[in-house]
């Protein structure tokens, strides 16, 4: 006699992984609802409105500047995706939903590893946002990797998502109730 399915197995059946666009276009709804309070923290760390372009000067945003912007990053992420709603407001309207292989929700040192993973790769920006050269080139090429996972694995999974053991899935619309 065949084993029934149990509940895991029957949530498993009906997940569907993300897809690269929906996931991109989640990042960029992401970006612009953090776009005007970092902008605002950064005026605060000390960017100047109009930096200086002239040729032989260099960019003019601090350091202190680019951590407080990363430290809002992960915490929204972290905040975000270890809650009950398992997903970013981005993801949210992109109806994605990040979650463990079977579809359980992340607990919040898993969420943080899942962002914090990419966070070293920020650094040599920190270091030479002045001038492109090899450290930020390299860090560029390894980010478009871990992005450029999701198109050629089987569950669409990015390389922080393998390393962090999640996954990020499609969320179908909840069915309407008829109006009475």
């Amino acid at each position: 006699m065949p084993a029934l399915l149990s509940a895991t197995d029957a949530t498993l059946n009906q997940l569907d992984h993300a897809s690269l666009w929906r996931r991109a276009g989640a990042f960029c709804i992401d970006v612009l609802i953090l776009l005007l309070p970092m902008w605002s923290l950064s005026l605060l760390c000390g960017y100047t409105m109009f930096p200086d372009h002239s040729p032989g000067t260099e960019a003019d945003f601090p350091v202190t500047a680019s951590i407080v912007n990363t430290l809002i990053w992960v915490a929204y992420c972290t905040g975000f995706t270890s809650s009950a709603l398992q997903a970013t407001p981005g993801k949210r309207l992109m109806r994605l939903k990040v979650g463990r292989p079977d579809g359980s929700r992340l607990s919040p040192a898993r969420a943080f590893a899942r962002v914090g993973v990419l966070m070293p790769l920020n650094l040599p920006g920190w270091l030479g946002h002045a001038s492109p050269h090899w450290s930020v080139l390299s860090a560029d090429l390894l980010l478009t990797a871990d992005v450029l996972a999701v198109a050629f694995t089987r569950e669409r999974t990015a390389g922080h998502d393998l390393l962090c053991d999640t996954r990020v899935f499609s969320v179908s619309s909840h069915p309407v109730a008829p109006r009475t």
